[in-house]
């Protein structure tokens, strides 16, 4: 995009959020709003995670700049918990898909 050879994408929101505030210089043309199931972050069930503040120090895996990255960006901003307290461990799409 900051090469300006990409005239047209299709992106989800979260795609788009990251990219506007990237300062890439993108425009938004036209917008869907989706209902329904959404995304949500797994921990083990017999683990020590057991609320949001239970994430600092851990490692995160995400896509980045996928609906789960911007997921696990907001929740840590809506328990106060600064970005670097946690460790992003960034995976292609492919990696993350179940095996």
């Amino acid at each position: 995009m900051k090469a300006g050879a990409v005239d047209f994408g299709y992106v989800g929101s979260s795609t788009m959020t990251f990219g506007l505030g990237s300062s890439g210089g993108l425009k938004a043309i036209s917008v869907w709003r989706f209902t329904g199931p959404g995304s949500g972050i797994l921990v083990r069930g017999d683990g020590p995670i057991h609320d949001l503040a239970g994430l600092r120090g851990r490692r995160i895996t995400v896509v980045r700049g996928s609906p789960g990255h911007l997921l696990a960006v907001r929740a840590l901003r809506a328990a106060n918990i600064p970005l670097d307290a946690v460790n992003f461990i960034y995976l292609s799409a492919g990696d993350s898909k179940e095996r």
